[in-house]
């Protein structure tokens, strides 16, 4: 049985051509308040950081995402 190689494929004819490094991304906040007259043990406020951050060096990418 034979093994599947997969790559990612570069022209060579447009590599110095573009500009060598390129950042982009985004964030999100947000937050939720709870509130109950239930003897509860969850916090009334909470928040929440999230995004992502994608970075390319000429044509190899590496996403990235965080919360």
């Amino acid at each position: 049985m034979a093994g599947i190689s997969m790559g990612q494929s570069v022209d060579l004819e447009q590599f110095g051509q573009e500009k060598p490094l390129k950042v982009t991304g985004n964030i999100a906040a947000n937050s939720v308040y709870y509130n109950s007259n239930q003897n509860s043990a969850r916090e009334p406020f909470t928040y929440f950081l999230q995004g992502t951050l994608n970075v390319q060096l000429y044509s190899f990418a590496m996403p990235i995402s965080y919360s």
